[in-house]
């Protein structure tokens, strides 16, 4: 008999919890906003790299219509900036990272102050030195770009997007 209760109230407790989940409004039970799709995507100039010299390289984050960015600049402390930290193979060293000034811009979120954003397709370059006695036929530029997109109203989490830039050296 006590089997039979506990069986019962299972059964209720399951009929209540479905019920309760049926009425929540469908975007309530959404998946929190993750922010806009940010591409990014490097190259060497020229393609073909040479021992012995140095290769200018560039990196593009392209910002979707209607958000912008924090540019590496920022304005307030508390504010994360766009920044690119990256590795090389074989022996090969990698120059300061020159990165576009950004646009002083107010948004609803920031009330008097004005930021120092990107928007748009953002074009970040940097040297690589490629030694003499480097190994191997081909160069790769790891990176990591850190950034934070915002709209008008809020600023998303802060993302780190991968990239890698080949490059054949002769």
């Amino acid at each position: 008999m006590r089997v039979h209760a506990i069986f019962r109230n299972l059964l209720m407790v399951t009929a209540l919890a479905a019920t309760f989940l049926m009425s929540v409004p469908a975007g309530l039970a959404a998946a929190p906003v993750q922010g806009p799709d940010l591409q990014v995507r490097g190259s060497f100039t020229p393609a073909q790299i040479t021992r012995g010299k140095t290769v200018r390289a560039t990196v593009v984050l392209t910002i979707p219509g209607g958000y912008h960015a924090n540019a590496n600049k920022v304005l307030e402390s508390y504010l994360i900036p766009t920044s690119l930290k990256l590795t090389t193979s074989g022996g090969a060293t990698v120059g300061a990272v020159s990165y576009p000034r950004g646009v002083l811009k107010k948004f609803g979120f920031s009330g008097d102050k004005s930021l120092s954003v990107y928007e748009g397709r953002v074009t970040m370059t940097f040297n690589v030195t490629v030694p003499a006695s480097f190994s191997g036929n081909e160069l790769l530029v790891s990176g990591e770009l850190r950034v934070q997109a915002c709209d008008d109203k809020t600023c998303f989490a802060p993302k780190t997007l991968k990239l890698g830039i080949r490059g054949q050296v002769k």
